[in-house]
């Protein structure tokens, strides 16, 4: 399989795709086009990955519906001796919130059966984080800044720093990482990444009103958040992008190669405008990371790299560019991956 980049709708219906087997060669990507509400790879023998197969900033944001979720979240079953999960029955895993092409594939054969299992992208994902905590520096830890994490979910939103309060982060959804909170300038506050109901945008950074006092970066979200502008100097926009829902269900065996990537990560936060407002103006913060869920019949070897890490925050204080430790504003937190042997269909 070389390159490959399926068409995809803007915060559209996830995309689903059927191979007999799976290779991704070295120095080849297999993604989507838009972001959306995921990519779904079924592969009915072995699947080898060499190069890298990625929802990496590619979640749904704005505009994908949460509504239609259920409760416990979207759900596969598969059979797999020893679980006890079951019996299921079709009923039990509507995948109409995904579109029809994921809505359409079932597995009957793990219906019935108490001995299933299933896998699951919860409905809500980690928690963006409420640090708002500005002043003078030096910052408070940067750990304080981070999104959270949630069991079989994405990651939340990483909340801006600054003189004024940064904006919070916003919560993860099923198909998308939360977005970063913007930073905040020397004397204007950061807006919020957008919450699991509206989506996964970024919050915009705040802006300096005293002479010599910049805008602060923007959150990295789906749509990212702007920079702030001002007459001293403008923040810059976050990243764009949170990491998305990634399914890999192989009927074979898997192989993740040295140079193999499986990745839903999500996106940095923008840096304030140099020369960051006399050391007081934030960055924004990095959005959250995506959901990874694999599912092998056969062997799974990872030799390579399978992560859904969460971005990290945009730079502030008196050098934004080459801001480290307490000077970044929150990193997104990582989302869920799951790997999970089960019976041959």
């Amino acid at each position: 399989m070389a390159d490959v980049t399926y068409p995809s709708s803007t915060d559209g219906d996830a995309i689903v795709k059927q191979y007999s087997s799976i290779t991704i060669d070295a120095g080849d990507t297999v993604t989507v086009q838009n972001r959306c509400k995921g990519l779904i790879l079924y592969c009915q023998g072995d699947c080898t990955i060499n190069g890298t197969l990625t929802m990496t900033a590619k979640g749904g944001g704005t505009g994908a519906p949460v509504g239609p979720v259920p409760s416990n979240g979207l759900r596969w079953a598969w059979r797999k001796n020893g679980a006890s999960d079951g019996p299921f029955t079709s009923g039990d895993f509507p995948l109409g919130a995904l579109g029809s092409a994921a809505s359409a594939i079932t597995n009957p054969a793990a219906f019935g059966e108490p001995a299933a299992v299933a896998v699951v992208s919860a409905k809500t994902g980690g928690a963006g984080s409420t640090n708002v905590t500005g002043g003078d520096r030096p910052w408070p830890n940067v750990s304080n800044r981070a999104g959270g994490t949630a069991t079989n979910g994405t990651g939340g939103g990483g909340s801006g720093v600054g003189y004024k309060p940064g904006g919070t982060g916003g919560a993860g959804n099923c198909w998308g990482g939360g977005g970063g909170g913007g930073g905040a300038g020397a004397g204007g506050f950061g807006d919020p990444g957008n919450n699991a109901q509206n989506g996964t945008g970024g919050g915009s950074g705040g802006a300096g009103p005293e002479g010599g006092r910049v805008g602060g970066g923007g959150g990295a979200g789906a749509p990212p958040g702007a920079g702030a502008s001002d007459a001293d100097g403008n923040g810059n926009p976050g990243g764009a992008g949170v990491g998305g829902l990634l399914c890999l269900f192989v009927g074979g065996n898997l192989t993740v190669g040295p140079s193999g990537v499986i990745s839903s990560n999500g996106t940095q936060g923008g840096h304030a405008s140099p020369p960051g407002g006399g050391g007081n103006c934030g960055g924004g913060g990095g959005s959250g990371g995506g959901r990874i869920i694999i599912v092998h019949a056969g062997t799974y070897t990872n030799n390579g790299t399978v992560a859904a890490s969460g971005g990290i925050g945009g730079g502030g204080g008196p050098n934004p560019t080459g801001a480290t430790g307490n000077d970044l504003s929150g990193s997104g937190g990582a989302g869920a991956v799951t790997s999970i042997q089960v019976d041959a269909a």
